[in-house]
């Protein structure tokens, strides 16, 4: 069993046509996942940490992979 936190800000695929039919895949959110978390293993699987724009869109997304270390930074250009 996983729980996933969701921010309320704008995801950067919330405008392209089709995304949100896409079934269980991440993009498909309006909104950003933050940390995704077993329950089984009490773990934490990732944690996303996100800087954004005056419009509520990330620029800058850091990526904690097992909730601990960084593995990508990615930013974003709109």
């Amino acid at each position: 069993t996983f729980t996933y936190v969701y921010d309320n800000m704008n995801s950067p695929f919330k405008n392209i046509l089709g995304m949100s039919l896409l079934i269980n895949d991440e993009k498909s959110s309006f909104n950003n996942r933050l940390s995704s978390f077993s329950v089984t293993s009490s773990a934490y699987l990732d944690i996303k940490d996100y800087e954004y724009d005056v419009k509520g869109y990330p620029s800058l997304e850091t990526y904690y992979k097992g909730g601990k270390q960084v593995t990508t930074i990615t930013k974003y250009l709109y």
